[in-house]
């Protein structure tokens, strides 16, 4: 079979997220024969537990199959495909009453451009001994309790295999977090985000350009990302290509 770049990049990304979730004391993954992935993070958020379909077209059994083990877990869930939900999607969502809610990109970068850097602040890594400081500091970021991101960013995932998290710093203050997840020749790149009383001065765009340096230095050849509405001109602007959109199907 012929595997496009956006194919192998939507590949990596659920490897990326299938090591998150079985790094979680909480999440648990399963595959099906036909290119659908039960994924649940553990976390109460929708986006991050669910059937996810990596093959460019969804098998409806499979995914129905697969999401029926979902309403059990008691947390908040969503089904995921690759461009347009096809009828028979939308019809499965409908019955767990989730609608097509939001249709996002999948960014790609070869490499990224260079900007003179924010001054005054430091980009850090940080383990599992820092949980606390960053799990708080990305629920900042995002506007929202800190519970699901303990949930989301426990120790074991921080320490993941191929996993790096990244903590911005000015003057002693946390200012912006990243988290790089390394499967073969890709990186994701996600959990960019910085508290409000941060934002615009550039600190997300650094932290962003230090996690994709360090996977290119390590031997990574592509770095991915899917962009929240709010960092889309950010993303362009350092040199990530959208290659495809997928439709969330979410309550």
């Amino acid at each position: 079979m012929d595997l496009t770049l956006a194919d192998r990049t939507a590949a990596a990304f659920f490897d990326a997220i299938g090591v998150l979730a079985a790094a979680s004391p909480t999440g648990f993954a399963e595959s099906g024969a036909h290119g659908t992935e039960l994924l649940v993070s553990g976390a109460p958020m929708a986006g991050l537990n669910g059937v996810f379909t990596r093959a460019r077209s969804a098998d409806p059994a499979e995914l129905a199959r697969l999401a029926a083990r979902l309403p059990a877990t008691g947390l908040p869930w969503s089904i995921q495909v690759r461009g347009e939900a096809e009828p028979a999607v939308v019809a499965l969502g409908e019955k767990y009453e989730l609608h097509p809610s939001r249709e996002v990109p999948l960014m790609i970068a070869t490499e990224v451009e260079a900007r003179p850097k924010a001054t005054g602040v430091t980009v850090r890594r940080v383990t599992s001994a820092e949980q606390r400081l960053y799990a708080g500091t990305l629920a900042a970021g995002f506007g929202a309790p800190r519970e699901p991101f303990d949930t989301l960013m426990s120790g074991p995932v921080l320490d993941a295999p191929g996993a790096t998290a990244y903590l911005a710093e000015a003057a002693g203050e946390p200012v912006a977090t990243a988290y790089s997840l390394r499967t073969g020749p890709f990186a994701g790149i996600f959990n960019i985000a910085v508290p409000p009383a941060h934002r615009g001065q550039g600190y997300g765009r650094l932290i962003t350009e230090v996690a994709v340096r360090e996977a290119f230095a390590a031997g990574v050849t592509v770095a991915y990302l899917q962009p929240s509405k709010m960092g889309l001109a950010l993303y362009r602007s350092m040199g990530f290509t959208t290659i495809e959109h997928w439709t969330y199907l979410q309550a």
